[in-house]
């Protein structure tokens, strides 16, 4: 999980930032979670770990570039419906996230929607964050 979600992140941030710096309006993305704030379960501590490096990351990128005017937004979704279950072993707690997915999960072009939507503001604007859940009917 730390491979992926911290030191990923560190690579392709490092690899882009030459090419970003070159652009009109450069941004950088980072995607996080609800999870990146808060332990939600004592199951969920290691990822949360994860996501909360995520959140210093950008929180540090945003100020180390500030002056040169890259803008840094963090995403945090909360869950969000993905296969990612689908390699858990059987249980309660399968049982428990997936039913939680299911009720209040976003569709993952919800989340695209967000990373769109912070990408075509105006250079001049920047969000820091842009943190949601699903609405529950």
């Amino acid at each position: 999980m730390f491979a992926v979600n911290v030191i990923g992140l560190l690579v392709v941030t490092r690899a882009a930032l030459p090419h970003l710096r070159r652009g009109t309006a450069p941004a950088v993305v980072t995607i996080s979670s609800m999870s990146g704030r808060r332990v939600p379960t004592a199951a969920g501590g290691v990822y949360s770990a994860t996501k909360h490096a995520v959140h210093a990351i950008g929180d540090g990128l945003r100020l180390e570039l500030r002056d040169e005017r890259v803008r840094v937004t963090t995403i945090a979704p909360g869950f969000v419906r993905t296969a990612i279950l689908d390699d858990w072993p059987d249980g309660p707690l399968r049982d428990r996230y997936s039913e939680r997915m299911d009720s209040v999960g976003l569709d993952p072009d919800t989340v695209a929607d967000a990373v769109v939507h912070v990408l075509g503001l105006p250079a001049g604007v920047a969000v820091a964050e842009y943190a949601g859940t699903a609405v529950c009917q």
